[in-house]
């Protein structure tokens, strides 16, 4: 549970030295696991799940400290980004985005991007590609990763990627500096 190991955030500098960069909480993702985070620099949001709904989700450190929940709803999610100033979180079957990052309980936005299984996703500078990672099996059609395009109003799959894998994806890393990325 968190009350014995609670859950915190930490950084691993290029030599490799760890900082624990947001202390911990006994609340959050009790039962379960923190599975990302991301910072503006100074501030911490992670996303994940917990053994009850109401302690998963995606909750906020304010430079290191006291964690508070800001998707009071919670839930199996499993990443966190920000693009474009904006915070994302993914949940197992889509890509939610928040107006700005926020500090205190809000309401996300459903982008259209939807998957079976989606984890890991990436969305180049101009807001008009991403390329998301998706667990399912190869079998089902629904594993591999997927880009997807917007077209100012609507986000469109256009191709599911896995030529050479052999399983689904949960991670990815994507250079958007070429011109066809």
């Amino acid at each position: 549970t968190a009350t014995a190991v609670p859950r915190l955030v930490g950084q691993l500098d290029v030599n490799g030295n760890f900082t624990r960069s947001a202390s911990g909480s006994s609340t959050a993702y009790s039962g379960s696991n923190v599975r990302s985070a991301v910072s503006d620099g100074i501030n911490y949001w992670m996303a994940g799940t917990a053994s009850t709904t109401a302690n998963g989700g995606v909750w906020y450190s304010a430079s290191g400290g006291a964690w508070s929940e800001i998707v009071a709803a919670g839930g199996n999610f499993r990443v966190a980004r920000i693009f474009n100033g904006n915070l994302y979180y993914s949940s197992s079957a889509a890509i939610s985005v928040f107006s700005g990052v926020p500090t205190t309980t809000a309401t996300a936005t459903a982008t259209g991007i939807t998957g079976s299984s989606v984890y890991d996703f990436a969305i180049s500078p101009a807001g008009n590609v991403a390329y998301v990672a998706d667990d399912s099996t190869l079998a089902s059609g629904a594993g591999g990763i997927a880009k997807w395009t917007y077209n100012g109003s609507v986000w469109s799959k256009k191709l599911m990627l896995t030529n050479g894998l052999t399983a689904g994806c949960r991670g990815l890393a994507v250079d958007f500096s070429g011109p066809n990325p």
